[in-house]
């Protein structure tokens, strides 16, 4: 009991400064990326004038801002519940796929850039936010697959002693059945009696047979 105390205080020690002093470090090298990609976009804008839609830019600014602002919500669990939202809205669903549709016909290669590194750091978001389940769960993970390992390797440790003993018997006993008559009569005939002596071996295979011939009158 005591052991597990000290495991679930340790663990907690990790959630804390995974938490307090990790992600924060995380999420702000991430908030400067995504800084850093929206000047770029303004700064193409400025380059390109009309060539680069306006809404295009607006979209892609607009993802940009929301990324930067909602980045420590970006978890498996808000994200599942917003795309649950989208699909049960089917008018939130239709506009989320104009939008989309309108981001996907630029023909700027440096905004499109700009674009899949923004998805690309939301994903990593995902990861940072979501990294103090791992130690709940890769110690669980791994106790199973450890327990998993042992469990087929003692099962297979059992098979190959259980089929030695077998074939060690079989062979055991086919070594008697040869080497012992089936009778004195069927091996010598007549008056002589064939009667054999093992000598006192642990093993079947290293024991010598001696025969001692004894005359009945």
């Amino acid at each position: 009991m005591s052991y597990a105390i000290l495991a679930f205080l340790f663990l907690a020690l990790c959630h804390f400064v995974y938490e307090s002093i990790i992600a924060p470090s995380l999420r702000l090298k991430l908030r400067f990326e995504l800084f850093k990609l929206r000047d770029d976009l303004r700064t193409l804008k400025n380059e390109y004038g009309s060539d680069l839609d306006d809404r295009h830019f607006h979209y892609l600014q607009d993802s940009l801002n929301v990324l930067i602002r909602f980045l420590p919500r970006f978890e498996i669990g808000n994200l599942a519940l917003a795309a649950s939202q989208i699909n049960n809205d089917p008018q939130l669903k239709k506009r989320m796929e104009a939008r989309a549709k309108i981001l996907d016909d630029c023909q700027i290669a440096q905004a499109t850039n700009i674009r899949n590194k923004s998805i690309e750091i939301a994903a990593r978001a995902v990861r940072v936010n979501g990294g103090a389940w791992g130690f709940y769960v890769v110690p669980i993970a791994l106790t199973f697959a450890v327990y998993k390992s042992v469990n087929e390797k003692v099962r297979a440790i059992i098979l190959v002693r259980g089929r030695c003993r077998k074939s060690v018997s079989q062979d055991g006993k086919s070594q008697i059945s040869q080497l012992a008559p089936q009778s004195p009569q069927a091996t010598m005939g007549g008056p002589w009696l064939l009667r054999p002596c093992i000598s006192p071996r642990p093993r079947v295979s290293d024991a010598r047979i001696s025969f001692r011939v004894t005359d009945r009158r």
